[in-house]
């Protein structure tokens, strides 16, 4: 049988701009603000002084947004050192063979791996496999019993053709007896060979295939050659 089965940055630095550029102008407002106070406190009539009170609460707002950008400057630094510390967490993971979620299937040598998880039995399920034009090029029926499934794809196509290697989908259509879809999860394997970040997120690369860092399920030593 040709499918066998062997039984989870750019906006931190803005950030940190934004809080930069907010603490100077802080400043500034506050500095001319102390001034003026001073000015008009040198120069108010003895006989009719001032209303402290609207002072005092100018100042009281003024410290709270001071405190308030302190906290946001803080914040900035220790979201700065986690994406420095996944960073090098990531770094670790190249050469590894690791496992995420994912729809993507790496024929290599005549093989692929192809495994998908059922949240309950399914009546019926159906593998497709397509190439990068978005053609299928292989549909097969798939186990139905609840839970994981690992398979193994021998890299032909619907009349026994041999396909190239490289990328292909996978999806897993399931549905129970009554016609309603059971949910499949599908999963990516294979050895990372790169470390990206795309839209703020560390990406472990398996060739041109993106997993999230926070995607990764397991993660273990290439089989020897």
């Amino acid at each position: 049988m040709d499918v066998s089965s062997t039984t989870q940055s750019q906006t931190s630095s803005s950030s940190q701009n934004s809080t930069i550029a907010g603490g100077k102008s802080l400043s500034d407002t506050f500095d001319n603000f102390l001034v003026l106070l001073t000015t008009q406190l040198k120069n108010q009539d003895p006989l009719d002084p001032m209303d402290s009170a609207k002072f005092t609460d100018q100042l009281v707002s003024f410290s709270g947004v001071e405190q308030q950008i302190k906290t946001n400057d803080k914040l900035d630094q220790l979201l700065s050192g986690q994406t420095t510390n996944q960073a090098a967490q990531a770094v670790g993971f190249l050469g590894k063979s690791i496992e995420g979620e994912g729809t993507k299937v790496g024929l290599s040598n005549g093989s692929a791996p192809v495994s998908y998880e059922l949240a309950k039995a399914a009546d019926k399920v159906e593998i497709l496999l397509t190439d990068s034009s978005g053609k299928t090029v292989r549909k097969v029926a798939g186990p139905t019993e609840a839970g994981r499934h690992d398979l193994v794809w021998d890299g032909t196509d619907d009349n026994g053709n041999t396909l190239p290697d490289g990328s292909y989908t996978i999806q897993v259509r399931a549905a129970d007896a009554d016609g309603k879809t059971v949910d499949a999860t599908t999963y990516t394997s294979g050895t990372v060979t790169g470390v990206q970040t795309i839209d703020g997120i560390l990406q472990l690369m398996i060739g041109d295939t993106a997993v999230p860092l926070d995607q990764v399920k397991s993660i273990h030593e290439p089989a020897s050659a």
